[in-house]
Order: C-alpha cells, then sequence, then structure tokens
C-alpha cells in the first residue's frame, strides 16, 4: 500500500483543481469566440439568402440573361 501525506493529497488536489479551472478558462474562450464566428456566420448567411431572393425575383421577371451590375461581396 503506497501512502502519502495530508499536505501532499492537498498540493496534488490544489494542482489538479488549478489545472482543471485553466481548462474551462479555455474552453469558455473558445466558446465565446465560436459565437461570435457563429453571428458572422449568420449575419453572411442571410445576406447571401437576401441576394439569392432578389436575384430569382429578377429572374422570374427579366429572365435569365438580364443583365445587372455585378457587385461582389
Amino acid at each position: 500500500m503506497t501512502t502519502q501525506t495530508v499536505r501532499s493529497a492537498i498540493n496534488r488536489a490544489d494542482s489538479a483543481a488549478y489545472d482543471a479551472q485553466r481548462d474551462v478558462e479555455i474552453c469558455v474562450k473558445h466558446i465565446e469566440d465560436w459565437l461570435d464566428r457563429l453571428k458572422t456566420a449568420t449575419a453572411e448567411l442571410r445576406q447571401a439568402r437576401e441576394q439569392l431572393r432578389e436575384a430569382k425575383q429578377l429572374a422570374d421577371t427579366h429572365g435569365l440573361d438580364h443583365e445587372i451590375p455585378y457587385s461582389p461581396t
């Protein structure tokens, strides 16, 4: 049977708690970054869908070969 002092057990537990806290903070940071990216992607998707809706409406009204100004996004 292996033994350790209470002091050693406290030190190990404290170190494990520190490591776990650091990992939690890193995960929270990643979540915040992903939420920012999700908001950006959602806005871009909304804009692309609106452009698609407008283009389909023009196609229905004027045909597929109707010329319109080019505007890169």
